[in-house]
């Protein structure tokens, strides 16, 4: 069983270590309860907005940290440069894997899973989903709060209409609240064969760290941890693969709570975030 979380971020509020434990212990949860009983490798997919870069950190970990330990946590490289295995008492096992957060030209947001290229905010979202494809990446359009309304929205539906057969994905995110069930464009990208990848999506508040891989996907397959981003690329691609969703979204006071407690947090940003 492979276990993702197709949607995750490194805030600086956070500790890394307890990032990890959160990360770890949500994947175990989520295997014990779909009953399986064996062995399951957790992957964290990274969007890292411009001028962060938390996975050069970890390239650095593994390369100069003593043992190659980061806490109870050993890390060390895979043979693909977008992808580190990290491991915790020589049994539980995790991959980590690199990945941009894009701001296009209409403000919607473009991910770039599996990549280490850096791509520049404010270009038109036809131009950047061609170079995400031509680098390997996987690109997603993830559901954010607003961001599928209005023109935007309307934007979406033609870029789902044009990129129904060149490798693009949607992104559920775990911050979406119950009562913003059925996003129109979900049901657009069904009918096309889009997958529709989740993730937890956490805000950079220190309680979100907990909720990093309490939502993601399963595929009941094998991937190598030599090059995991290129089987996981591979599987999505395979119409005979089954993209398994799992977690809760979120409830009503939770996503409130949130959502003041980043407009406090950040007011310059209040028109952004919606």
């Amino acid at each position: 069983m492979i276990i993702v979380d197709a949607h995750v971020h490194i805030h600086k509020c956070c500790d890394l270590e307890l990032l990890l434990n959160a990360a770890y212990e949500n994947f175990s949860r989520h295997a014990r309860k779909a009953g399986h009983t064996g062995h399951f490798l957790g992957v964290l997919m990274l969007s890292e907005i411009a001028g962060v870069n938390e996975f050069e950190k970890l390239v650095y970990l593994s390369d100069f940290t003593e043992k190659n330990a980061m806490g109870c946590w050993r890390l060390k490289h895979c043979e693909e440069s977008c992808s580190i295995v990290i491991s915790r008492h020589n049994v539980e096992q995790m991959v980590i894997v690199s990945g941009r957060q894009i701001v296009t030209a209409e403000k919607l947001e473009v991910l770039a899973l599996g990549t280490r290229q850096e791509f520049m905010d404010g270009i038109p979202v036809s131009s950047l989903l061609k170079s995400v494809q031509e680098t390997g990446a996987i690109p997603v359009i993830p559901w954010g709060v607003g961001k599928w309304l209005g023109a935007r929205g309307n934007i979406l539906s033609q870029v789902l209409g044009s990129n129904a057969k060149h490798g693009l994905c949607l992104g559920d995110n775990g911050g979406r609240p119950v009562f913003w069930r059925n996003p129109s464009h979900f049901k657009q990208a069904r009918e096309a064969k889009i997958p529709i990848l989740p993730g937890s999506d956490p805000l950079p508040l220190p309680r979100e760290v907990s909720r990093i891989g309490s939502f993601g996907f399963t595929l009941q397959a094998s991937i190598s941890t030599s090059h995991p981003a290129r089987d996981i690329r591979r599987l999505l691609i395979d119409p005979g693969v089954e993209i398994i969703p799992y977690g809760r979204l979120q409830g009503p006071l939770r996503f409130l709570q949130n959502q003041l407690s980043i407009r406090i947090a950040r007011p310059s940003q209040n028109t952004e975030a919606l």
